[in-house]
């Protein structure tokens, strides 16, 4: 079975993070520096408005594949979900699981 995890991010992942914001957003055809600030803007807010949210990478056999922002509150909320292009479409789910907020599984 496929290794599929979650993990916080660290101030170390900032730089991956940013290549996936950029990467969902080449059409916009803008400048890296305005791309950087839209991503400190994004970022930032998120933070502010979501104190109780985890910021975590999805780990996909060890490699950083991509980002998910879980606001937890009453109810859980997507916030951000970001894959690489090259790993979307490989059957990845979500499930609830007790202890811990989201599991992601392999079922391709």
């Amino acid at each position: 079975m496929k290794n599929i995890s979650l993990m916080p991010i660290t101030s170390v992942d900032k730089s991956f993070i940013f290549k996936i914001f950029k990467k969902s957003r080449e059409y916009l055809n803008l400048s890296e520096d305005m791309l950087l600030r839209q991503f400190k803007l994004e970022e930032n807010q998120l933070i502010e408005n979501n104190p109780k949210a985890q910021f975590n990478i999805i780990f996909f056999e060890n490699m950083p594949v991509g980002r998910m922002y879980i606001k937890c509150d009453k109810e859980y909320h997507i916030l951000e979900l970001g894959i690489l292009k090259s790993y979307r479409n490989l059957g990845f789910q979500m499930i609830k699981n007790e202890g811990i907020l989201f599991k992601m599984q392999y079922t391709g």
